[in-house]
Formats: structure tokens, sequence, C-alpha cells
């Protein structure tokens, strides 16, 4: 494979600031960046965090107004909303395993040991810790769904800039201790955002890469 070939996705994508507001994910598509979303390595392979996709047009305007006007909230082809789950019980750890058991069809006796270990493990954790680690496997996920839109042809842009209080409220998540800390917009750029022709600007690898 030749390196241009390789890296033809990645110098491809921006984030994409203004989108096309006529064109829009196929269902195929948004079925691929899910599935590539849900494959996605995460720590112990637990998933701590979910993902809801915002078809809601009522819901965009209003996650557009706590983002402070961001036109891609409201824009964009869909919106996936990135929320880990602020804090755990075992209930998580016992999904992993019980669906361990069931698809690899493992012996329950042998398993149970490692279900003990990470109950021991995450149950001397606090809450504000467990959130924080959540919170990381969720940006695992959500680099991956990146990646598959740029190979997809799909432009994307990550969002970050809102306010949070507001974002969990207007999806209702505080309630079910989960944490919004991240969107997703997918879609087409438009023809009129210039931000497509912007050179790439990255620190070269001579200052970002040590070999040691």
């Amino acid at each position: 494979m030749k390196t241009e070939s390789f890296l033809s996705s990645r110098l491809w994508r921006y984030a994409t600031k203004r989108f096309d507001t006529n064109q829009n994910l196929s269902e195929e598509q948004l079925h691929l960046i899910l599935e590539s979303i849900r494959l996605t390595p995460t720590s112990y392979g637990l998933q701590p965090f979910k993902v809801l996709v915002v078809n809601s047009i009522n819901l965009r305007e209003q996650l557009r107004s706590a983002g402070f006007d961001q036109p891609q909230f409201s824009d964009a082809s869909h919106l996936l909303a990135f929320a880990h789950y602020d804090g755990f019980s075992e209930d998580l750890i016992d999904r992993y395993i019980d669906l361990t058991i069931e698809i690899r069809q493992a012996d329950p006796a042998k398993i149970e040991g490692y279900r003990s270990f990470l109950k021991n493990l995450f149950g001397a954790w606090s809450t504000e810790q467990k959130s924080h680690w959540a919170d990381k496997q969720m940006y695992l996920a959500l680099g991956s769904a990146l990646q598959a839109a740029a190979e997809l042809k799909l432009d994307s842009c990550a969002l970050e800039g809102f306010d949070s209080k507001k974002a969990n409220e207007i999806l209702g998540l505080t309630e079910k201790h989960l944490k919004v800390t991240a969107f997703l917009a997918l879609g087409y750029r438009s023809s009129e955002d210039a931000t497509q022709h912007l050179p790439k600007v990255r620190v070269p690898s001579s200052v970002l890469v040590e070999i040691i």
C-alpha cells in the first residue's frame, strides 16, 4: 500500500464549519459509522458510554442555542451525542461478563474470577474517578467515528464548545447518570465553507515524535 493512499482520508478530512443542508447520509453510511463506534476498543471492553443519534429538529435547535449558535448542530445531516457514564455501578461489569459468556459460550465458573477482579478494581474508585475514566474511553470511540467518516468521504466536525449543563438537560441525561462531553456533526461540506481550502496545520514528526 502506498503511503499516499493510506493517509489520503486523513489528509482529506477537516473540521467542517458549514454543511450542505441539501445532502444527507444514507442509512447504510450511518450504520457503518455507528458500527465503527461499537467496534472501538475500550479498556477492559466495558464501553462505559452511550451514543445518541439526535434526529429531532427541535432538540438540535435547542442544542445549537446551547452550543453558542454553531450551525453544525442544526445544519449537518446527522448529529451524534457522545455521553459517558457519570460514575457507574456493577451493572456495567455484569453486562460485559454476561455478554462474554453468551457470545463466547464460556464456562461461567472460569470467568467469575475476572468479574470479581473488575468489581474490586472499580469498587475502590470514586464517582469522579469513574466518570473521568469513562470519558477517556468515550473519546476513543469519537476518534474511531471521525476516521470512519473520513474513510467514507463523509465530512465531520467534533464539537466540544457548548454549555454542558444545558445540553444534558436538553437530552434528559442527568437522571440517566450520563454526561455529554462531545458531539459529532456528520454530512457533506458546503461549497461556501472556506475552511476546506486552508492547508492542514500539524507539527512536524520531528517535533511530535521522540525516539528514546
